[in-house]
Formats: structure tokens, C-alpha cells, sequence
């Protein structure tokens, strides 16, 4: 048999060793605890760089947007034929299809009657500056040509081709704009039929 005194060892070495498992217990909660605490901090920093990056992505996208819708479009309405009693002309009727005003518009029209440009006659022009264009509101230019050119489109001898360049701003001068279209009179319909443009700055036409 045990001595008192073993037994009170025994029992003393048995409550040491009971509370050393509670502390190990209580430090593995604590560390639980401390990695979950971390878990979810990384989460809250993950989940704020999310929302800052779908905020940004949300910004250039609105901003897109407004750069898309709130800009003017200058484009061709109408290209005909307007024969008076001194010098035939085409008429261009250009018009700013967008939402605000074009600012610094400079509008380029070139005739060509059997391939060779047809030269401004009595001192007209063959560009002008606009300057602003406001929406929806017609703007003519006219492209006269000699009375041998007219009749000889007018019997399909030779083909009359007209190119239009416009080149624009916005409102605040930021963007650039450009538009450029290219028309040839169709002697059956006695129509002028779009034949191809582009949207491109730096597009240089070949014919």
C-alpha cells in the first residue's frame, strides 16, 4: 500500500498534469481564435480591395459611358445634285447628330468628275471652318462644278464622286473627332450612293 504521502504526490503530480491540459486547451482556443481573427481581417482587406477595384471599374465605365453619349456626331444627311441657271452644284446637307454642340468643326469637301478633282470655280472654297456645330441644326456646302462636268455625269460619261472630311472637338475641347464618307452619283436612281468612310484621324483616301 501507498503511503499518505505518496498519495498526496500522486494527487498533487494528477492536478498539475490536469491543469497543464487546460492550459494546453486554453492557448489552442486562444490560437484558433487568433488564426480565425486573421482569417478574417485578410478577408476584410480582400473584400475592400474588391470593392475599391469594382468601384474604380464601375467609375470608368460611367465615364465611358458619358464620353459616348454626351459628344456630338457630325455626319452627312443628304448629298444631291442642284442644277441652276448659272453653275451646277452638289449640296452637302451636314448635320451634328449627337447630344452638344461641336466646337472647332472643320468641314472638307472634294469633288472629283472622271477621277480628276474638279477645281473651285468663281472663288468658292472647298473647306470651311464651322467652328461650332450645334445638334440638328442643317449646314449646307455647296460643291459647284462646270456645265461640261454636269453633262457628262448627267449621261453616265464620267462618274461623280464626292468625298466629305469633317474634323471636330467636343464641347470642352479634350477629344478629337473625325468623319470622312465617300458619295458617287448613281445616274440610274440619279441618287448620290454612300461608297465607303472611315472614323480615322490619320485615314488618307485614295482614288
Amino acid at each position: 500500500m501507498l503511503s499518505k504521502q505518496e498519495e498526496d504526490l500522486r494527487e498533487r503530480e494528477e492536478t498539475e498534469r490536469k491543469q497543464l491540459r487546460r492550459e494546453r486547451l486554453r492557448v489552442a482556443r486562444y490560437i484558433q481564435e487568433i488564426r480565425f481573427a486573421d482569417f478574417m481581417a485578410i478577408l476584410m482587406v480582400a473584400a475592400t480591395a474588391f470593392s475599391g477595384y469594382a468601384a474604380w471599374k464601375n467609375a470608368q465605365v460611367t465615364s465611358q459611358i458619358f464620353l459616348i453619349a454626351d459628344r456630338p456626331y457630325l455626319g452627312v444627311e443628304s448629298v444631291k445634285f442642284e442644277n441652276s441657271s448659272a453653275n451646277p452644284a452638289i449640296v452637302v446637307d451636314y448635320r451634328n447628330f449627337g447630344t452638344v454642340s461641336a466646337a472647332g468643326s472643320l468641314v472638307r469637301v472634294v469633288t472629283l468628275v472622271g477621277g480628276k478633282p474638279v477645281k473651285p470655280i468663281d472663288g468658292e472654297l472647298s473647306s470651311v471652318e464651322q467652328g461650332i456645330v450645334s445638334p440638328g441644326v442643317p449646314h449646307f456646302f455647296y460643291s459647284f462644278i462646270g456645265r461640261d462636268d454636269y453633262a457628262r455625269v448627267m449621261t453616265g460619261t464620267d462618274r461623280a464622286m464626292v468625298e466629305i472630311k469633317m474634323d471636330y472637338k467636343g464641347p470642352e475641347s479634350r477629344h478629337r473627332y473625325c468623319y470622312s464618307q465617300r458619295f458617287v452619283y448613281e445616274v440610274h436612281s440619279a441618287t448620290f450612293r454612300h461608297i465607303g468612310g472611315t472614323d480615322k484621324c490619320d485615314d488618307t483616301a485614295i482614288f
